[in-house]
């Protein structure tokens, strides 16, 4: 209901589908689906938390048959990887890497053919400096993304991941410190951060039935980041 998820949602229903919004807090879905709703969009919130398997469940069923799944639920933090305990280890993999992993099971219940999964990863996959934590989680929603796209396949669905690099969303601000922030503003190639509608345009056309022939594979939105210098 915020960040990149938000700007998805909002992007989706403008092409017309009818989305769901699955946050924690009610309030905040409810806010971005009157939003869509203005806009003469069609959109429903629900609750779900991303860690909670029974309350997943619960909404999915509410759901019914999914079309596209937009996996953007995400944490993070940032610091050296001898100062990472075991429970902020264990807190990244249940939203990111689990809680993911249920949401594509769930989904696919009912997901006819011509469905699209779409998962948020990160640049961070490739690797960086005190983000050990974080890169393991995203790195392994990028083979989950190629093992799921082999699997379903048959089925007619395709499996994508979009690897934003630095964005301005309230993860990032909330994971980093301004100085930080501005740090990694310092070394974009763009030098700026990219938007939340950066990547929900990325989304959109894996989510879209123009990129039918696509599948298992990872988009980087990071304003060149990933390119050798």
């Amino acid at each position: 209901a915020t960040g990149i998820g938000r700007a998805c949602a909002i992007e989706l229903a403008r092409g017309g589908d009818h989305v769901f919004v699955l946050n924690r807090d009610a309030q905040k879905s409810a806010v971005v689906v009157n939003e869509i709703k203005k806009a003469g969009g069609e959109a429903d919130a629900l609750s779900a938390d991303i860690t909670d398997s029974a309350s997943l469940r619960n909404a999915f069923d509410a759901v019914g048959r999914c079309d596209v799944l937009i996996n953007s639920a995400g944490a993070a933090s940032n610091m050296p990887f001898e100062q990472v305990t075991e429970a902020e280890f264990q807190r990244l993999l249940a939203i990111n890497l689990q809680g993911l992993f249920s949401c594509c099971q769930l989904a696919t219940r009912d997901m006819p053919s011509g469905g699209r999964i779409v998962n948020i990863s990160s640049r961070a996959a490739l690797g960086g400096r005190n983000m050990a934590h974080y890169t393991a989680t995203k790195a392994a929603v990028n083979g989950l993304t190629k093992s799921l796209a082999v699997e379903l396949l048959p089925r007619g669905i395709t499996v994508n991941a979009v690897a934003p690099g630095l964005i301005d969303t309230p993860l990032s601000r909330g994971a980093l410190t301004e100085e930080q922030f501005q740090g990694f503003i310092a070394l974009q190639p763009m030098k700026r951060a990219g938007t939340p509608e950066d990547v929900a345009l990325a989304v959109a056309y894996f989510a879209s039935p123009r990129a039918g022939f696509v599948t298992g594979q990872c988009l980087y939105v990071d304003g060149g980041k990933s390119l050798p210098s």
